[in-house]
């Protein structure tokens, strides 16, 4: 990274105008936004203002060797409002369907009536807390992590990270459906007071974890056969090019005999 260091004042100075604008934003719209997002703006600012201090001092040459930890940065800006709040209800709507589907396939007698699931002797509801958003984002940054070291393409990479979300909704819905089957068929405190219930997400996200090996290890294997295969085309055509080469070489030597 820092084989080719040299200054870049000019473009660096203007990243870090650029983060000390966002700052000076988040103070004066202290009243206007919450405070998880003022949080998030001026963490974004400090991140901007780090990235351009870099740039001056080691050039974009080192910005663009290093950028994956540079830019890795960002994972320590809390999410705003509004993107968690979607990215809930969109995790609350799949599980709830995934759910609502795995209880028909196991032949359980359920009645759905949106996110509120009734059960022989018990009701059940998808709250914000089923959706799983914390194990989603700490799946979200070990995928990107792990695309980074043992993937090479881009597209391969988005690819395991855009697994992370039915990954996500298979694994709450499993967590749903346990419960609610213990619940209603062996004891229904594992409902209101059982560390399956208020705890349970942590073996869960392992679960998770063991569900993206394999995917992991599909692309990777995939990268690698296309390897193999561009560098098998490659070798046929040096060796029909050498091919030509000496048989060209032949014909002039029998042309001039």
């Amino acid at each position: 990274m820092f084989s080719e260091c040299r200054y870049s004042v000019q473009i660096g100075t203007l990243i870090v105008a650029f983060g000390a604008l966002l700052y000076w934003l988040g103070l004066w719209q202290v009243a206007q936004l919450s405070q998880h997002d003022n949080l998030s703006l001026k963490t974004f600012s400090f991140i901007v203002c780090l990235i351009g201090g870099f740039i001056s001092f080691y050039g974009s040459r080192a910005f663009r060797k290093g950028m994956f930890p540079l830019l890795f940065l960002v994972s320590i800006i809390p999410f705003p409002t509004l993107i968690i709040e979607s990215l809930t209800r969109v995790l609350m709507i799949g599980s709830a369907e995934t759910s609502y589907a795995v209880f028909k396939v196991l032949g359980i007698p359920v009645y759905r009536n949106g996110f509120i699931f009734e059960l022989p002797g018990i009701a059940i509801e998808v709250a914000k807390q089923c959706s799983g958003i914390n194990s989603t984002i700490a799946l979200l940054l070990t995928c990107v992590l792990a695309g980074n070291l043992f993937l090479r393409t881009g597209w391969r990479r988005a690819a395991l990270v855009i697994c992370i979300f039915p990954v996500t909704i298979f694994k709450n819905s499993l967590r749903i459906v346990t419960i609610s089957m213990l619940a209603s068929y062996v004891d229904p405190i594992f409902l209101t007071n059982h560390w399956l219930h208020s705890s349970g997400g942590k073996p869960f996200f392992v679960l998770a974890m063991l569900f993206m090996v394999p995917v992991l290890w599909l692309l990777r294997r995939s990268e690698k056969m296309g390897e193999g295969e561009r560098l098998k085309d490659k070798g046929e055509r040096i060796e029909g090019k050498d091919k030509r080469i000496d048989r060209n070489g032949f014909n002039f030597f029998k042309s001039e005999l």
